[in-house]
């Protein structure tokens, strides 16, 4: 059992968030206009959940920009081979964001995930590693993935799928050492 406190929000203003200062942003307003999984992604990347954040709505702008090129991407995805680099990165980033996600490093998680992403983009990959890919960003982006989980063709909920595994044959530690270089 792991117990951690959190830390406080404070508003643009730098004063902690509070009704009676009337600095509180309201989370259904930021929903009705971004969607939830645009809040949620932007509320746990922000910091660690104990540490203090000042709030700033370009969180939530710039999640929802990640969150549509996700849509746009894996609307779109045609069946393809994933390249050795592509699955040395997935495994990598599968095997980073299980641990990331086990000691509540969520932040950190986001990051993995949106770097992923940055080499996923200009590529094409498998249904199987598109797959792997939305089970990463469910837990962060429920509504989001399980929509795109049914358009890759799949028949059960991403809910009730397991977690990705990682394959530590396909992580091409000299890849890694490359990418690293540059």
């Amino acid at each position: 059992l792991k117990y951690f406190t959190q830390g406080l929000v404070y508003g643009s203003d730098g004063e902690k968030m509070s009704k009676s200062k009337g600095n509180v942003v309201e989370p259904f307003d930021m929903i009705k206009k971004y969607g939830a999984d645009t809040l949620r992604l932007a509320l746990v990347s922000v910091a660690s959940p104990d540490k203090n954040f000042s709030w700033d709505e370009k969180i939530v702008i710039g999640s929802n920009k990640f969150l549509q090129n996700v849509f746009n991407y894996f609307s779109k995805v045609e069946n393809g081979k994933t390249s050795k680099k592509i699955e040395s990165k997935l495994n990598k980033a599968i095997k980073e964001i299980t641990d990331d996600v086990e000691n509540f490093r969520h932040y950190l998680a986001i990051i993995k995930i949106k770097q992923l992403f940055s080499f996923i983009i200009d590529e094409k990959i498998s249904k199987d590693d598109a797959g792997k890919f939305l089970k990463l960003l469910h837990i962060y982006c429920p509504f989001i993935t399980e929509e795109l989980w049914l358009n890759l063709g799949n028949k059960s909920f991403i809910s009730l799928e397991v977690w990705p595994k990682c394959d530590e044959k396909k992580i091409d530690e000299k890849i890694e050492r490359q990418e690293e270089q540059i």
